[in-house]
């Protein structure tokens, strides 16, 4: 699939308003991800790009200069190796990108204009990994240089070293025509670079500087990426669409059927799995999704706020086209007035979210996200030979190979899978029973009233309906709309045939059942709580579920009911 990255590039000056400004350039323009320099700091962190999208910077004692921010439409990690205050690296990986598009390094760079050199030895050392590895890169730079090949109105000594180090490595420069990216009331020039690869450079196109205010002393540059596998739309599930009929009809058929033997623990998780899938394919075609795109509105933006807008873009074109002190003070005072108003909403949207909040749980979630130590995600390690790991998968490895040295990587060979077979059915004979975990005679008794349905439908119960999912992508709204049906399939009382390996292990060893009674289960009465009748079991029926995960415990020696799903 055909798709493209819309990359956006504006240095913030410390700005708290101008972050503001951001929020909305990237809803409107439908950026993906934007290259900061020098972003609002408070305390020497990022702040004030929550609602943007998500922040990635080196995490360093000193104030940071730069950033990139990106929305969930493409999911980029930081190469910490070359990356610090000036410059924020992150990788890149699409494998279903073309040739030059599967790895993009993409760079958000400050050069200080108090160095004579603009090249420091991270770029350096970037640029050469680059290399070496055959990615494309794209840096967007405050260059603080100046040179007339990219629109500069005069060369200077930092603009002629960066030009020759851009010719000497293969690189170039995105900008086009002389269109200044920094204004001041008393000058204008060209200091912000877009520089990439010569192999990358046919892919980009649509190249610009924005006209809207900035509320900073750079202007907004935007162009795009154009690339294969990068989804253009998102698919939104609607949960509390949940057509509760339609799902219970649809949950019912498809457990019409369940799978007939589960006598080892791979057909145990196999029937957990069957339930698991029914109930998740069930409640999608029960709920109502819709499309939406990646980009969010700031909740706080308001027609007020767009009317000043509109009004502070008009005053500042007319400035620039005049060239009069008086126009240049109106857009001045304009663009005041637009800073305070953004200000003055952003506090008092987040006063009105505060107030609305009357649930303890609700604020004791806003204090654990405010308490949250921002954190960038896995990105590239050190191994113990003093290189970096170059993909995320060789990152993983090198974890588990360094937190669990005993652990071997699994491959799917038809060899291993043998082995593995065989050692696990080494294991499940007697003579090679597992040594129990817990001491002590297992109280099977006490487990039966434990585990019953009614307290299954229970534990149920006491879910709050939308709460996050688990790693089984179960929401609790479909366990507690389908219990009814659900729940006889944790506590089975069908009677099944039983395979013969187990038929010797099924006998239950709890302290109120005698041994001349092991074949007698009990049962419910009907209309009858206060006693139970039993039946007896012939030799040929099968085990309930429950019981045989008991008898699976029993046999590992454990004393307690463990599940091997999330659902239970």
């Amino acid at each position: 699939m055909a798709g493209k990255i819309k990359v956006a590039q504006i240095n913030l000056h410390r700005s708290r308003a101008a972050t503001g400004a951001l929020a909305n350039i990237m809803y409107k323009y439908k950026i993906d991800v934007a290259l900061i320099q020098e972003p609002w700091t408070v305390g020497d962190r990022i702040k004030g790009m929550g609602m943007i999208g998500r922040v990635i910077n080196k995490n360093t004692d000193e104030r940071p200069r730069s950033c990139i921010v990106h929305t969930d439409k493409i999911k980029p990690i930081i190469l910490p190796q070359f990356s610090d205050k000036d410059i924020t690296t992150t990788l890149l990986e699409n494998d279903r990108g073309t040739a030059r598009t599967t790895k993009i390094v993409i760079v958000s760079m400050y050069m200080p204009h108090n160095e004579r050199d603009p090249i420091t030895t991270t770029m350096d050392s970037l640029i050469d990994w680059c290399t070496h590895q055959g990615i494309n890169i794209i840096i967007g730079a405050d260059a603080n240089a100046c040179h007339t090949l990219w629109g500069s109105t005069r060369t200077n000594e930092r603009g002629t070293k960066l030009l020759d180090y851009m010719n000497n490595n293969g690189l170039t420069w995105l900008n086009e025509g002389t269109e200044p990216t920094f204004c001041t009331s008393n000058r204008e020039e060209t200091l912000d670079i877009m520089i990439t690869t010569t192999e990358l450079r046919p892919l980009t196109s649509k190249w610009k500087i924005l006209k809207d205010t900035s509320l900073s002393d750079h202007r907004y540059i935007t162009f795009e990426i154009r690339t294969r596998g990068i989804p253009t739309m998102r698919i939104i599930e609607n949960k509390k669409s949940l057509d509760a009929e339609k799902y219970l009809g649809k949950l019912e058929e498809r457990l019409r059927e369940p799978p007939r033997r589960y006598g080892t623990p791979e057909e145990i998780d196999e029937y957990l799995k069957h339930v698991t899938e029914a109930i998740k394919e069930s409640a999608s075609e029960a709920i109502t999704s819709k499309r939406k795109e990646f980009n969010t509105k700031a909740p706080w933006w308001s027609q007020t706020l767009e009317t000043l807008n509109e009004k502070s873009n008009r005053l500042e074109k007319k400035a620039r086209r005049t060239g009069n002190d008086r126009d240049k003070r109106r857009a001045r005072r304009a663009t005041l007035k637009l800073d305070r108003e953004i200000r003055a909403a952003k506090k008092k949207s987040w006063r009105n979210f505060c107030s609305g909040l009357k649930k303890t749980q609700d604020i004791a979630r806003i204090n654990r996200i405010l308490e949250k130590v921002d954190q960038n995600g896995l990105g590239m390690l050190k191994k113990r030979d003093g290189t970096m790991t170059n993909n995320i998968k060789e990152t993983l490895e090198t974890l588990i190979t360094e937190h669990f040295p005993e652990a071997t990587i699994a491959t799917n060979t038809n060899e291993n899978e043998t082995r593995n077979d065989e050692e696990e059915s080494t294991m499940r004979t007697p003579g090679n029973r597992q040594p129990a975990i817990h001491g002590g005679r297992p109280n099977w008794g006490l487990a039966a009233k434990i585990i019953t349905e009614e307290k299954i439908r229970w534990a149920i119960n006491t879910f709050l309906p939308y709460k996050a999912p688990g790693p089984d992508g179960l929401i609790p709204k479909y366990l507690k709309t389908g219990k009814h049906l659900i729940s006889p399939h944790y506590m089975e009382r069908d009677e099944r045939h039983v395979h013969p390996e187990t038929r010797q292990s099924r006998l239950l060893d709890t302290e109120s059942v005698q041994t001349d009674k092991s074949n007698v289960v009990p049962t419910k009465n009907n209309g009858e709580t206060n006693r139970q009748t039993h039946k007896r079991r012939s030799p040929d029926e099968q085990p309930t579920l429950t019981e045989t995960i008991r008898i699976q415990n029993r046999a590992l020696g454990r004393s307690s009911i463990t599940w091997n799903n999330k659902a239970l």
